[in-house]
């Protein structure tokens, strides 16, 4: 069975086909309200950052969009071990 390239431009491709067979282009992305919970930081905290280049950030339409890797990655930056120094 011939893979099938999942940037086609059928007519019929809904995109959940792209989901079973590119898992590696989905990824967690959150929203600026729902990094800011998880921070425990305001969402304008949220947006800093991002204009700042602290994490990246696309934007769908009007909205931005955090890609929760660098969330994470951040978190793992800015983590210093009990008894250390900042």
């Amino acid at each position: 069975m011939a893979a099938r390239d999942p940037f086609s431009d059928s007519s019929d491709d809904t995109g959940a086909d792209i989901v079973e067979e590119a898992p590696e282009l989905v990824q967690r992305l959150l929203t600026p309200s729902e990094v800011a919970a998880v921070l425990r930081v305001s969402p304008m905290t949220v947006y800093r950052m991002v204009r700042g280049g602290a994490v990246r950030a696309l934007r769908v339409g009007r909205q931005l969009r955090i890609p929760a890797e660098d969330v994470t990655a951040y978190i793992a930056r800015h983590t210093t071990p009990i008894g250390e120094q900042a």
